[in-house]
């Protein structure tokens, strides 16, 4: 019975890989007016949707704790601690760009009607709950999972099971530091730190929902002093 589980476990992580993980590594410069223009977010919906059945039903057995717990309540305490972790990282990143005569080459813009900030909204919260979804929950505990039985059946590697977290743990944040690339290095290196902040977030609260609630703050708060700082 664990062998046809596993199998499926390990279809369902490599589909998930070519799907999310590896099309963002290479995809090209982002315009300097993408955010822009405000629609409906059909993609960014999709992709949520997708994330949210992934956590839901795709869990390994071995975490089948944090799986029941993923949608609870967010946690106060640790959404604001986050969300301020987040800020102080971009605010030294930025000061680092400033210093070394760097500057941004987004310019985006506030939504201009009622219509354009429901969109603007939506975008970022689905947006926000696919990247936890995947990158600090999904990803590490199935890549945790996948390297633990393939290290406990290799007579070499079998003492060093452990490890397999310390491994899952730095190649999730790599992946999300990595899907940031289209935006420029700063932005590669404020999302190495933000997904260090944010899985610690995660793993602490309990719940995949106050993660989110810190992500989506810091997106919006950073789209509107972006827009400001034209």
């Amino acid at each position: 019975m664990e062998t046809p589980v596993n199998l499926r476990r390990n279809a369902v992580f490599a589909a998930s890989l070519c799907l999310f993980v590896i099309p963002p590594l290479f995809a090209g410069s982002v315009p300097a007016r993408a955010f822009s223009s405000w629609t409906f977010p059909i993609k960014p919906l999709c992709y949520a949707v997708l994330a949210f059945v992934l956590v839901r039903f795709s869990f390994p057995p071995s975490t089948e704790r944090t799986q029941h717990n993923a949608f609870r309540f967010v946690q106060t305490g640790w959404a604001i601690a986050s969300f301020g972790s987040l800020c102080v990282i971009a605010s030294v990143v930025e000061l680092a760009v400033r210093f070394s005569g760097g500057t941004t080459n987004l310019y985006p813009a506030l939504p201009s009607s009622i219509a354009e900030t429901f969109f603007c909204i939506a975008n970022f919260a689905c947006a926000s709950f696919y990247e936890e979804a995947i990158y600090r929950l999904y990803l590490p505990e199935t890549l945790g999972a996948i390297l633990k039985d393939v290290f406990l059946k290799s007579k070499k590697w079998k003492k060093r099971a452990q490890a397999t977290v310390q491994i899952s743990e730095t190649l999730s944040v790599a992946a999300f530091a990595l899907s940031h690339r289209y935006l420029g290095l700063p932005s590669v290196v404020n999302a190495f730190f933000a997904g260090i902040v944010l899985r610690i977030c995660c793993k602490k609260s309990g719940t995949l929902w106050t993660n989110t609630a810190a992500h989506f703050a810091y997106n919006m708060l950073s789209l509107v002093l972006f827009a400001h700082m034209q």
